[in-house]
């Protein structure tokens, strides 16, 4: 796994889109600052022990956030009703930015699920 292919995947987009990945990206080293870069599923992925704790993607107005597991967003609040769902998509709206303290907390609660 490297963060060049992260920068790989990261040059094929532009705008906003790309603005709000880069600040998902950033803020997710910032709070596994242990993790590591890399591909899963043809997106980003940081993972901490090889376990994936957050993945992204870009799409054409909206960025995914993938916690890798169903169970993580029932357990934080502040997400319904903010934020189109699945329960294993988030889609932030492009040139938008998730709050810091909303994705320390969905961090959180992946890592406790892994106990890590």
């Amino acid at each position: 796994m490297s963060s060049l292919e992260v920068d790989q995947y990261l040059s094929q987009f532009g705008g906003p889109g790309l603005a709000t990945a880069l600040d998902l990206r950033k803020n997710l080293l910032e709070l596994i600052p242990e993790g590591e870069e890399g591909m899963s599923y043809g997106m980003p992925v940081i993972k901490l022990q090889g376990k994936a704790i957050a993945g992204y993607a870009v799409a054409k107005n909206h960025v995914g956030y993938y916690p890798h597991s169903s169970l993580v967003f029932g357990k934080v609040s502040g997400l319904q009703g903010n934020y189109k769902m699945t329960k294993g998509a988030l889609q932030i709206p492009s040139g938008d930015q998730l709050p810091l303290g909303l994705l320390a907390e969905l961090v959180r609660v992946r890592m406790e699920h892994l106990g890590l």
